[in-house]
């Protein structure tokens, strides 16, 4: 018996899956240590068919936290593809180790996603942990770099529910290379120039002295928004910064945003302890930075940062709300006006809901 195998009648799924051996691979990798960080998994039968393919940007993490949110979103889908039986294979000693009780889970930060990982876990009938070289993972370590190059999530295979209810094929099996494009891309050639690097992008705490950069950067939002807003221009010239108020607010916590070390942008986000909820209060990219997924980058970042239920409400103004539908996609958000039933939110503004965890 495995180190996680169960007795029968353990999980009662169990007689209903389909009798068959899927292994699974991850890798999590950070450029910069923290810096900004990607996943790769795939899914295969033990005969080698390509069963389930992801890849996904997490934002600014270690690279043993990605390695976790890897291990995490692979058995969660092994778990909806019904395995009988799970192989999982790893080139994180630490992670290997960790699972099969040889190293203590120490640090705070992998606390939560190894008890994580031992509850998805025990919804298997068998798992075994085994550790392999790099060279034998290089399909998810692909994945990985090409979500973090892209900074999106990527499912070359279709998504997790429609191959889990058998509408869509599985890919060929591992090693065709005639059936696989290279880097897991799609084959189709790029229309648009590479996104900047996010290496190359930081999101930095703001204490009591940087507050002022916050307090101008937050007129130059209100000047930005003036046109969608119709709010009159100040007598003095001057727009209200609005951000003054920030620091007065104990559970509201400021960031600045720097692309090669240049002022970028700011984001600012409150959070309810007893309730473990989040709110996205403010959020500004100078003009100069859009449309370079600065802002993409940010944000998911922070929702790394802090998983667990968000809202964000946003006021009218169609292009924003364009924006974090591309960005909130990943989370199935739930968008509900915040003028009544039946009102378009882009319009009349609304607020998205939706969870990180």
């Amino acid at each position: 018996m495995s180190l996680f195998q169960k007795s029968a009648g353990d999980t009662p799924e169990a007689s209903a899956a389909s009798a068959r051996t899927l292994i699974l691979q991850f890798d999590g990798g950070s450029r910069g240590n923290p810096g900004p960080a990607g996943i790769g998994v795939t899914i295969t039968t033990d005969t080698g068919q390509r069963l389930y393919e992801l890849g996904e940007f997490l934002g600014h993490c270690t690279s043993n936290v990605a390695e976790y949110n890897a291990l995490l979103r692979g058995l969660a889908a092994a778990i909806k593809l019904r395995a009988s039986k799970l192989l999982i294979r790893a080139d994180s000693e630490l992670v290997v180790r960790q699972l099969n009780g040889i190293y203590k889970v120490k640090s705070p930060d992998l606390k939560p996603l190894y008890e994580r990982a031992q509850n998805l876990i025990r919804q298997l009938p068998d798992v075994k942990v085994s550790h392999v070289y790099r060279e034998s993972n290089s399909r998810a370590d692909a994945l990985a770099n090409e979500a973090m190059d892209k900074l999106k999530r990527i499912e070359p295979l279709g998504t997790i529910e429609a191959i889990a209810a058998g509408g869509a094929v599985a890919g060929s099996p591992v090693g065709n290379s005639a059936a696989r494009p290279a880097h897991g891309g799609t084959g189709a050639t790029a229309s648009k120039p590479a996104p900047r690097s996010p290496r190359d992008i930081k999101l930095i705490e703001v204490d009591e002295a940087k507050l002022p950069v916050v307090i101008h950067l937050s007129r130059l939002y209100a000047y930005d928004i003036s046109g969608e807003s119709q709010r009159p221009t100040p007598a003095d010239g001057l727009f209200a910064a609005h951000a003054e108020d920030f620091w007065h607010n104990p559970h509201l916590t400021c960031f600045l945003i720097k692309v090669n070390n240049e002022l970028a942008g700011y984001a600012a986000l409150s959070s309810d302890p007893d309730a473990g909820t989040y709110a996205l209060e403010d959020f500004f990219i100078l003009r100069k930075f859009r449309r370079q997924k600065v802002g993409t980058f940010m944000l998911r970042t922070l929702f790394n940062r802090h998983p667990g239920p968000w809202s964000i409400a946003q006021p009218a103004n169609p292009a924003a709300f364009a924006f974090l539908e591309k960005v909130l996609a990943p989370y199935a958000p739930k968008l509900s006006s915040t003028v009544g039933d039946g009102a378009n939110p882009a319009a009349a503004g609304g607020i998205y809901g939706f969870n990180t965890e």
